[in-house]
């Protein structure tokens, strides 16, 4: 599976500089396979995942996941539209400054419609993939609504703001001084590290926290409902001890690092579970005798690295 994504990524990147059009058309077929390859990994790792004997399971549809990313059509297009266009706008080819501006307001238009579109999109797909799990006759739904994940959305671009916002000062000192002073220099270069540290540990790490706590806080079935209590400073403190680690033993830590996320995300959820696990177990393993139990699912019940 690994390999698939792969080969799509080797394939666009050569076609990207040489055969444009071939490049768009790979970018669009993969666009139009994700739904099924993304879907094809659930069922997989859901089905290699067992508790006391008992296996997981996905339950979601084809069509329902190819529903989920639906509304992402619109901008994905926008962005096959730009990337054939682009060839024709690069110097030399005589493309006037009125075209190039007209470019650039299409491709501000694309990015604030994907911006509009993603906490829907991502709403759905939460949806879908919450609403598939399946243990011991146990099935999940989410029952977060569109309107919380937009409020999501709205929390992370303030932090980003305030990263950006702090990085631009930063770096607006710096251009005043450079002129005059090495240190304006070394400040600059100071605010272009800066921001490539603070927006990983502060925007994408809020954005991890409050995501985590937003769907499993939600997420329930007859019988069972989660909590999350993953807090910011705890995540931030291990993602910035796995990074110094990292760099210290020139990436030889990852898999470790990998290890610490996930333990630190999954302890800070529990489960509460109404009635006696040990009759659902019973009743599911009664259920769960046949040898082909293991090999049920589609063609594409492989794992895709997504």
């Amino acid at each position: 599976g690994y390999l698939v994504v792969a080969l799509f990524g080797l394939a666009y990147g050569v076609t990207s500089e040489t055969a444009p059009l071939v490049a768009g058309a790979i970018f669009l077929v993969f666009a139009l396979l994700w739904p099924a390859l993304w879907r094809a990994s659930l069922q997989f790792r859901l089905r290699n995942t067992s508790w006391r004997g008992v296996r997981l399971s996905f339950e979601g549809d084809l069509k329902g996941a190819y529903l989920a990313f639906a509304p992402l059509l619109l901008p994905v297009l926008g962005f096959v539209a730009l990337g054939l266009s682009a060839p024709d706008l690069a110097p030399g080819e005589g493309a006037s400054p009125e075209e190039r501006r007209r470019m650039g307001l299409l491709f501000l238009g694309v990015m604030a419609l994907f911006a509009l579109v993603m906490p829907w999109c991502l709403a759905r797909i939460k949806q879908y993939q919450h609403g598939g799990y399946r243990f011991a006759g146990e099935r999940t739904e989410l029952r977060a609504g569109v309107r919380q994940f937009y409020g999501l959305g709205l929390r992370t671009g303030g932090v980003m703001l305030l990263v950006v916002l702090i990085v631009g000062a930063i770096a607006a000192l710096g251009v005043g001084l450079a002129g005059r002073t090495a240190a304006g220099v070394l400040m600059l270069s100071g605010a272009v590290a800066l921001g490539y540290l603070l927006f990983p540990m502060l925007v994408v790490t809020h954005y991890t926290a409050a995501l985590q706590n937003l769907v499993w806080q939600n997420t329930r079935s007859r019988n069972t409902r989660f909590r999350s209590g993953l807090g910011f400073g705890a995540l931030a403190r291990v993602t910035a001890v796995n990074w110094l680690l990292i760099a210290l033993t020139l990436g030889l830590y990852w898999p470790f690092a990998q290890v610490r996320l996930a333990r630190a995300r999954l302890e800070a959820m529990a489960l509460q579970v109404k009635g006696s696990v040990n009759d659902w177990l019973a009743h599911a393993q009664r259920r769960d005798v046949g040898p082909l139990g293991d090999a049920a699912g589609d063609f594409f019940g492989i794992d895709m690295g997504l």
